[in-house]
C-alpha cells in the first residue's frame, strides 16, 4: 500500500488508514473516537471509506507560520 493514492471509493481499515495517513492505528481510533475521523462499525470492526480520509485531510489546518522555513 505504500505511497498508493487515497481511493474515495475504497474501504480501509484502521491499520491500513494509518499507513495511509502515516499514524499508529492507535492514533486512527483516537481520530475516529474523537469524531474527527468518520468510520462505520460493522460487527466490531471499524472500516473507513477513502472519501472520510480524504476529507480528514482537507480540514486539517496547519497552525505553524509559513515563513518559518525561511531564513532571514
Amino acid at each position: 500500500m505504500k505511497n498508493e493514492p487515497i481511493n474515495p471509493l475504497a474501504v480501509y481499515n484502521a491499520e491500513e488508514t494509518g499507513e495511509l495517513l502515516k499514524v499508529d492505528k492507535r492514533a486512527v481510533y483516537k481520530l475516529i473516537n474523537n469524531g474527527e475521523l468518520t468510520a462505520r462499525q460493522i460487527g466490531n470492526k471499524n472500516r473507513i471509506l477513502g472519501e472520510s480520509i480524504l476529507s480528514y485531510m482537507g480540514s486539517v489546518t496547519f497552525s505553524g507560520n509559513a515563513d518559518d522555513s525561511k531564513s532571514p
